[in-house]
């Protein structure tokens, strides 16, 4: 029997992995917090340790995780899964990515003499727990023949759109549509009740209008009862709108309900409805109307770090926070002195040997590769988030970080850093980084956090950098 392994166990993950197993496969699952697996193994699942351990026990391997970062994570890490490739080994990444990653990751796979399908999925929880998901697969049509049976588990139709990335721009496209159809759902709803529409009337409306689809009749109770559990979260749609823009830039090609929507479902991250389904935008589109956030010039809301569900503060290994309030700065001329890596030296001590791995820099940009030296370790980065200065919206850039190493020495951190103008002439610089390993742990019991201090010197040496620059 075909041994099958399974790494990642989310909302997603863990029916599908299921499924296999209820289908009467051999499945070996690994998640990181082991917790989750807990249903899976009580179910007949092999729990192992590592990765690696799951390449090296199975000869097909399904990866479902929340990000590109967490993936070449899982791939790169010592005990990954690329220590354990062989040729014949098949990796399928079921992940909402770039299509420029799932080539890379292929790449990465391809060279150790594996084969890589892309096979991300149409549908959230429920229909991952009936085995009604749309597999969009690209890849070689002998790796995807060889997943074909147990796509047949996981969905009720494999679409096989051609070469590897093809899956994941058919994903982000679908999203997209998706993403429209919500807001477009909430501003329809948001109008009718500001007119005096009974709400109820006016989604049965929809309901037996030649709009009505399936869609809608999944969220339909939501916004009938204003409660929004989670099928697929607003901090995963505003993900995925996130990969729009950058695909729909790298193209250079205009979509302009995908920016607007990329704006209102991060504003609804933003203001504590990230974990709501998606459908939740409509309370964001209410509130904003009432002016929640957008009409209290007195006390004005300030913005959060958007974390990855994974990075959340409280469920790492150590957390570390500084902020500072500037007068006679702008957002606008703090920006460079952090976007520009080759500037950080001048003023901050504990950054050096800063490179590039794809040919950019020294300026950062949205999934830019470059490594730099600080306390002595070499630290491998990606960017993750990137949205320079604009007028009314904060500035952002966030970078996955890691050492590589083995369960003693790796260390994985997220570092997000947020520029917000302020009424009076001032800005508001914060920096938070959460960690996770055991060098981690370590920091955090260290009483003061070393982090704290050094994050301090780089926020105070970026400021004044700045201050200078605008002096001179």
């Amino acid at each position: 029997m075909t041994a099958l392994g399974w790494i990642g166990l989310g909302h997603m993950g863990t029916p599908m992995a299921m499924n296999l197993l209820q289908a009467g496969h051999r499945v070996n699952a690994y998640n990181r917090s082991r917790d989750k697996a807990t249903t899976l193994a009580e179910s007949g699942a092999a729990v192992l340790g590592s990765p690696r351990e799951i390449v090296e026990q199975s000869d097909i391997v399904f990866i479902m995780l929340s990000d590109s970062y967490a993936i070449r994570s899982v791939l790169t890490q010592a005990d990954g899964v690329l220590e354990a490739v062989t040729p014949a080994k098949v990796i399928v990444n079921m992940s909402t990515i770039a299509p420029e990653d799932a080539v890379a990751f292929a790449k990465l796979v391809s060279e150790g003499g594996g084969k890589y399908v892309d096979a991300p999925v149409s549908g959230s929880v429920g229909a991952a727990k009936a085995g009604q998901l749309v597999i969009l697969a690209g890849g070689k049509k002998a790796a995807i023949d060889a997943c074909q049976p147990y796509f047949d588990i996981l969905g009720k139709e494999t679409i096989r759109f051609g070469a590897t990335g093809t899956g994941s721009s058919a994903k982000l496209a679908i999203n997209l549509l998706l993403g429209v159809m919500g807001q477009g759902i909430g501003e329809a709803v948001l109008l009718a009740e500001n007119s005096g529409v009974d709400k109820e009337k006016f989604l049965e409306l929809i309901s037996k209008s030649a709009l009505n689809s399936p869609f809608f009749q999944l969220k339909k109770d939501m916004y009938g009862g204003d409660e929004f559990p989670a099928a697929f979260m607003v901090e995963l749609m505003s993900k995925d709108l996130g990969l729009v823009k950058v695909e729909a830039d790298r193209q250079g090609t205009a979509l302009p309900l995908a920016e607007a929507a990329d704006r209102t479902y991060r504003a609804a991250k933003e203001h504590g409805k990230a974990g709501l389904d998606m459908a939740a935008v409509y309370l964001e589109l209410r509130d904003q109307n009432k002016g929640s956030y957008f009409q209290q010039e007195r006390r004005p809301a300030l913005s959060d770090i958007i974390w990855p569900e994974q990075y959340m503060p409280g469920t790492t290994d150590n957390y570390v926070s500084n902020e500072i309030v500037v007068a006679g700065l702008t957002a606008a001329d703090v920006w460079p002195f952090l976007n520009n890596t080759s500037a950080w030296p001048t003023y901050y001590s504990n950054a050096s040997e800063i490179r590039f791995h794809d040919g950019s820099g020294p300026e950062l940009s949205q999934g830019a590769r470059f490594r730099f030296t600080t306390f002595g370790f070499p630290v491998e980065a990606e960017v993750t988030e990137y949205e320079p200065p604009i007028a009314g919206k904060p500035a952002r850039v966030a970078w996955h970080g890691w050492v590589e190493g083995d369960a003693e020495t790796r260390l994985d951190v997220h570092h997000a850093w947020l520029f917000e103008d302020l009424p009076g002439g001032r800005v508001r610089i914060l920096t938070q980084e959460t960690q996770k390993g055991k060098p981690a742990q370590e920091l955090a019991r260290t009483k003061p956090n070393p982090m704290l201090n050094a994050h301090q010197e780089w926020i105070d040496g970026l400021a004044s950098a700045a201050v200078q620059r605008r002096r001179f």
